[in-house]
């Protein structure tokens, strides 16, 4: 049946399609939350500390720590921006 969609093709096509969705999902909760003082990957700890967030205030810190829960509880995933993207700025909670 050439050029047919048949169940089993579908159902195969969605589960490859959700495993892969699985990989990324776990790969993004796996990220460590903007401002975290915990052990992290050196990638991670150079991004971090190039905009400052290596030197948050306690204030800052904790303002940091709420934001990160709340956008975890609302989406289930931490807040993921690329902080290498703002060289010589300080990336700061607004």
């Amino acid at each position: 049946m050439t050029g047919k969609l048949t169940t089993h093709v579908l159902d195969t096509a969605f589960g490859q399609l959700a495993a892969h969705m699985t990989v990324e999902l776990l790969a993004i909760q796996a990220h460590p939350d903007l401002g975290a003082r915990v052990k992290m990957a050196e990638a991670s700890v150079k991004e971090q500390a190039g905009v400052g967030l290596d030197r948050l205030s306690e204030e800052e810190f904790e303002q940091f720590q709420s934001l990160n829960q709340q956008y975890k509880a609302r989406f289930g995933i931490p807040f993921i921006v690329a902080v290498k993207n703002y060289k010589g700025q300080h990336f700061s909670v607004v």
